[in-house]
């Protein structure tokens, strides 16, 4: 599906611009990644995660004092 979404967006308009904190946080993620405060995952092991973040969250959700501790992930292909 996000590939479909990526070959639809690149058959579009080419000059669609980036908005304005999209370069600040390529940087940062590019930052971490060169210091090893970050790691790409594959997309399998990120589904995998995020569904594991959203059952929890859809558990727990009313637990008083839960923390939901938030992942951040970057897709990478092969």
């Amino acid at each position: 599906m996000i590939d479909t979404v990526l070959e639809n967006l690149t058959l579009q308009n080419q000059d669609i611009a980036s908005p304005n904190w999209h370069q600040d946080l390529l940087l940062e993620r590019e930052t971490t990644l060169k210091i090893q405060q970050d790691h790409f995952v594959d997309w399998r092991e990120a589904k995998n995660q995020i569904l594991r973040q959203a059952e929890c969250k859809s558990r727990c959700s009313s637990r008083s004092g839960f923390v939901t501790p938030t992942l951040t992930f970057q897709i990478t292909s092969k």
